[in-house]
């Protein structure tokens, strides 16, 4: 508790350690993925639990998708724009499935 109340004193007075950059990055991919998994769940009317289940389904299928790995089987940096229009295209599946489980 002690040592809890010492890290947010802290923050309060501006000298907190910096957070390294690697743990900025995960913050926001992770903050970036539960907006988007509750953006779904708007959109869809099921429960984050279901969303994230379909969501991790459909990614790791486009993950396995020839065009998404290099020559070596890495996975492929795409361009951004081509990110984003893969990303879009999943959200849409997720959402149709969600739709489809919801008329069963």
């Amino acid at each position: 508790l002690i040592s809890n109340l010492d890290d947010l004193r802290s923050k309060w007075s501006g000298h907190a350690a910096a957070i390294p950059p690697e743990e900025l990055r995960e913050r926001e991919r992770l903050r970036e993925r539960r907006v988007r998994v509750l953006d779904l769940c708007l959109q869809s009317g099921a429960r984050p639990e279901e969303v994230e289940e379909a969501l991790t389904t459909f990614e790791a299928a486009v993950a396995t998708a020839p065009w998404s790995r290099d020559a070596d089987g890495a996975p492929a940096d795409q361009p951004p724009h081509i990110a984003a229009a893969v990303r879009r295209a999943v959200d849409c599946c997720v959402l149709s499935q969600m739709r489809n489980v919801e008329l069963w």
